[in-house]
């Protein structure tokens, strides 16, 4: 017991030692679930839009970027954090990271001790209603729900049904599962989110959670990876409309199908500011209503997030947006940018969108545009950016007035 308070007490100080910009950036790795491999070029666009990298920490010749690996060269430079590194990349220094189980252990009492997130899954166990309104950032992690519903059945409870709890034990034990989700969000009774709840109650109690304490909730990440005999798409849909439906929610991070958006309304994106959506294989395109929304600030179309050919930014979109990233597209063949449209974008990143045939001829319009990355694009796109032997690419006239280009 005396050693276990020993390691307490050594933990502690070496988060109290750490410079105010690096303790939110330990935190935020508490959103990740345990022993998660995180990849760091995902991480580093997190950090950006979540403002803990900022232009004020840039050293002479550093792109936001490369503040964000500095910083988590620091954490790992100081045990924090545990580091794979790159040796074939002479760009990326890390190749993955991940947080110690001591390391995390800290991580999830300081950031609910500050307010800073909750985390809600089977391990952590109950997260009671009090520490839930205080916090800033929910991330739930729904990492299997395995349902088989009889034609005609409702729900199924599993206080009584023990061969379903018996073969769900290694996940998440005992899902209440109704037909029409919609309508349980204003049936449903909840007083808190967490194991009780996942364990005992329906995925959309977790909603009505959210919905009942809307007015604390900044930030909520949301996963649902592995679902078997339930219809993926509308249980997105659904998630995805609801959480929109919290008036004060301003970041929101989605990771599973949803096929489309819902449709622009007044009562709802009003308020986002940072949007994030993961393997959501949007079918229609998403700038359609993306760009109407008032106060976004940061969007990422990330892995599979749009299945389609084709994304359009009209004249008068995304008036306030400032970081935009488009990674890994596969079906991605033409982006076409009005003039006028993104006057406020700073960054943009471009990667891993195998069939993009050209950079957008509207680019040249954003004056604003302060750094562009592009990674790992093919080899006739690169060549229309780059410059090679002193002869520019046919495209690098769109992107020449901007300060900082890194083409890799």
């Amino acid at each position: 017991m005396e050693k276990d308070k020993r390691v307490e007490q050594i933990l502690d100080l070496s988060y109290n030692l750490l410079p105010y910009d690096l303790k939110s950036c330990f935190l935020y790795l508490g959103c990740f679930r345990e022993d998660e491999h995180i990849e760091p070029e995902n991480l580093y666009l997190l950090w950006m839009a979540e403002g803990m990298i900022s232009v004020e920490d840039t050293e002479e010749g550093e792109s936001l970027r490369d503040v964000a690996e500095r910083y988590l060269f620091e954490l790992a430079n100081k045990c924090m954090v545990q580091v794979e590194m790159d040796e074939c990349s002479i760009y990326n220094r890390f190749k993955s990271c991940r947080l110690h189980d001591l390391m995390r252990d800290l991580c999830l009492l300081k950031g609910k001790e500050e307010g800073f997130v909750e985390v809600v899954d089977r391990q952590r166990g109950r997260a009671d209603e009090s520490s839930i309104c205080k916090t800033s950032r929910l991330a739930i992690h729904l990492d299997e729900l395995d349902v088989d519903l009889a034609k005609g059945c409702r729900k199924i409870d599993p206080a009584e049904a023990p061969e379903y709890q018996r073969q769900s034990s290694e996940r998440v034990a005992g899902i209440c599962v109704q037909a029409t989700l919609s309508s349980v969000v204003e049936s449903a009774k909840a007083s808190s989110i967490g194991r009780e709840n996942l364990g005992r109650r329906s995925l959309s109690m977790i909603i009505a959670c959210i919905l009942n304490h809307q007015n604390q909730f900044r930030d909520i990440k949301l996963r649902i990876q592995r679902m078997c005999n339930v219809n993926k798409e509308k249980v997105g849909s659904t998630l995805l409309r609801r959480l929109l439906m919290c008036r004060k929610l301003s970041v929101l991070d989605i990771q599973c199908p949803v096929s489309k958006l819902p449709a622009y309304e007044v009562q709802l994106y009003q308020n986002v500011i940072e949007l994030n959506l993961r393997d959501t294989r949007i079918d229609e395109d998403p700038m359609e209503i993306l760009q109407k929304l008032p106060v976004l600030r940061n969007l990422g179309l990330l892995s599979n997030a749009y299945v389609g050919r084709e994304i359009v930014c009209r004249a008068t979109g995304f008036p306030q947006l400032k970081y935009l990233d488009l990674l890994g597209l596969p079906n991605l063949v033409e982006w076409r940018v009005e003039p006028g449209a993104m006057p406020n974008l700073l960054y943009l990143d471009i990667t891993k969108c195998s069939k993009l045939e050209m950079i957008p001829d509207g680019l040249k319009f954003i004056t604003t545009l302060r750094e562009l990355f592009i990674y790992e694009m093919p080899e006739e796109f690169m060549k229309r950016v780059g410059v090679v032997d002193g002869e520019e690419g046919e495209d690098y006239h769109k992107i020449k007035h901007l300060p900082f280009i890194r083409i890799r």
